[in-house]
């Protein structure tokens, strides 16, 4: 969502405000209808599913909109890895992290 939220902001910086808020009401509504297309057969995970799903359409037309050119050149970026590597090394240390923490709650 960090990508999406990124770019749609860089749309209306650049005073696209209608495609940005057509790429939005787009999403919603995927949003809306996998929730309930999928609520009954999955339950919660259903619902985070059509999260998911509705996060995706929206990174998908705003990068779209943007263009990809400038979304390959934002990535390439030294900071971009940087960032990348960070977040991996974060994810890592948080899930062994919650492993510990949970040692100590189960009884």
């Amino acid at each position: 969502y960090g990508f999406a939220k990124l770019f749609s902001m860089f749309l209306y910086a650049s005073h696209r405000h209608s495609k940005a808020a057509k790429i939005a009401s787009i999403a919603l509504v995927i949003n809306i209808l996998a929730s309930l297309l999928l609520m009954k057969p999955l339950g919660a995970m259903g619902l985070a599913l059509a999260g998911s799903i509705g996060g995706w359409v929206l990174f998908i037309l705003t990068i779209k909109e943007v263009g990809f050119e400038r979304f390959i050149e934002i990535i390439k970026s030294k900071k971009s890895l940087l960032f990348f590597i960070v977040m991996i090394f974060l994810a890592i240390a948080f899930f062994y992290l919650n492993q510990f923490i949970l040692t100590f709650i189960r009884v």
